[in-house]
């Protein structure tokens, strides 16, 4: 208790250039207690400064909070001797997706760190006055050392009958680095390719990189990106246009099934580009877009302004994954896209995939194993190719089993055609799924349990049991 150690203890300012935080060094007896508030910040947003400190931290994988120095700096002293327990309020992104494996299995292996107790995440609201902004930032709290109690506490949250948040607690005989029941050796490690040999890889979609101009009312418009207004009146316009002009989808317009079309100009020679004026005047913007870049690699883009940035285009039907999906709902949206529609970078493509691969992709089973080993946006799934795809252990199946799979997997897509301007937020929101639907996917789910050799009421976590066990003679 912080105001408890306080009153007639010693205080000193942390002299070590290490802690530069406004933290505070309080002796108590034989305890040292360090008190500080780490930033909160990710790989991408750290400065020149704290990359030195990762650097220092000698972490291999490079993509992982700057909280992680704290964790490794506590477990060096224990494991050099130390009578010590550490405990810290963290990032939740530090127990998902590639971090798991690039900040614990390191401190793992290294120092035998494990962890003694936990909280699952969770969001923490500070207590400023009602006036002031409220921060609301998604937690975990960790405590671990190298000798760990044979029971371990294990918290999570929960709303009560009148929708407070409260925390409830539950004895377990190991917490695994994703804070669930489990052994520490249950970790996922990012992949290039999957880790089945015959499973289709799996591709991101085209990088715009179009930048965006304002209109006479002062709103932000694409350049090679149009709503459906837009390319109706470039059309009207320009009707020499339209045979350039493509379906395209994003991550929100895929969930929300709200048409977005594209300029795609590929193979366009520049004397058909230049002899529509509308889009020879998007293209420009493009161009100066890029060239006012700070990126070099945006702006060597900028010399074929009239292209996406990065170029990606399936000749067949494929399976298109939104990277972003709300933890609300029991099933990520997938779908199966016919070739004419260009992928966007927020979707996750199999361009070389068959029904079989919807069904098992779309099942319980594969959203067990994202939901474990996927990292998060605040609180929203984010799929990954590299650790939640290539990570994967597909089944076995026999033909009958497979021709199973594939019936169940279109009864999925037939289901869905009876809503066809319903979005997948309301199709997916499990409150309001339509009964065919539901049926459909529960019947899809136990044709992949029995392909597994599973019973099909197995649970979520037995199921990601299963799956670890078939990950590590995988691997």
């Amino acid at each position: 208790d912080y105001h408890h150690i306080k009153r007639g203890r010693a205080m000193h300012e942390l002299p070590d250039e290490g802690w530069k935080l406004g933290g505070w060094k309080i002796i108590h007896d034989d305890m040292l207690y360090i008190m500080g508030n780490p930033p909160f910040v990710g790989y991408s947003q750290q400065t020149p400064a704290q990359k030195l400190d990762m650097k220092k931290s000698e972490f291999e994988s490079k993509k992982i909070d700057y909280v992680a120095c704290w964790f490794k700096r506590a477990a060096e002293e224990i494991y050099n001797g130390k009578n010590i327990k550490a405990a810290f309020v963290a990032t939740n992104s530090v127990c998902q997706g590639e971090q798991v494996a690039g900040i614990f299995k390191f401190l793992h292996d290294m120092y035998d760190m494990e962890i003694d107790f936990a909280h699952q995440p969770f969001v923490w609201k500070n207590e400023l006055p009602e006036k002031k902004k409220m921060a609301h930032v998604h937690v975990v709290i960790i405590g671990f050392s190298n000798d760990p109690p044979e029971k371990r506490r294990l918290y999570s949250e929960y709303q009560d009958e009148n929708g407070e948040a409260k925390s409830r607690c539950r004895e377990v005989s190991n917490i695994n680095f994703y804070l669930h029941e489990g052994p520490d050796e249950d970790i996922a490690v990012p992949r290039d390719l999957p880790i089945c040999e015959n499973a289709p890889a799996m591709i991101g979609g085209c990088k715009p990189t179009d930048g965006t101009t304002k209109d006479d009312t002062g709103k932000k418009r694409g350049n090679l990106i149009m709503t459906a207004e837009e390319m109706r009146e470039l059309v009207r316009l320009n009707p020499t246009a339209e045979k350039f002009i493509r379906p395209f989808m994003m991550g929100d317009d895929f969930i929300q099934r709200i048409p977005r079309y594209c300029l795609w100009l590929v193979g366009v020679n520049p004397d058909e580009i230049k002899s529509m004026p509308l889009v020879h005047k998007r293209v420009k913007a493009v161009e100066a877009f890029r060239k006012a870049s700070k990126k070099p690699a945006t702006q060597k883009k900028a010399s074929t302004p009239a292209l996406f940035d990065e170029i990606v285009e399936c000749k067949t039907h494929y399976i298109a994954i939104p990277i972003v999906s709300s933890e609300k709902r029991e099933y990520v949206p997938i779908d199966w896209l016919p070739p004419e529609i260009i992928p966007g970078n927020n979707l996750r493509l199999i361009p070389d995939a068959t029904l079989y691969h919807f069904g098992v992709l779309t099942s319980r089973v594969h959203m067990a194993w994202m939901r474990r080993v996927g990292s998060r946006m605040k609180s929203d799934y984010r799929y990954s190719n590299e650790i939640v795809y290539n990570t994967f252990a597909w089944p076995s199946p026999t033909p009958k089993q497979r021709a199973k799979i594939e019936e169940t997997a279109q009864k999925i897509l037939d289901a869905r055609s009876l809503y066809p301007s319903d979005s997948f937020s309301g199709l997916y929101d499990d409150t309001f799924m339509p009964p065919e639907l539901r049926r459909a996917h529960r019947d899809n789910d136990r044709a992949v349990c029995r392909a597994y050799g599973w019973n099909v009421n197995i649970s979520e976590d037995d199921i990601v049991r299963e799956l670890f066990k078939l990950y590590h003679a995988l691997t």
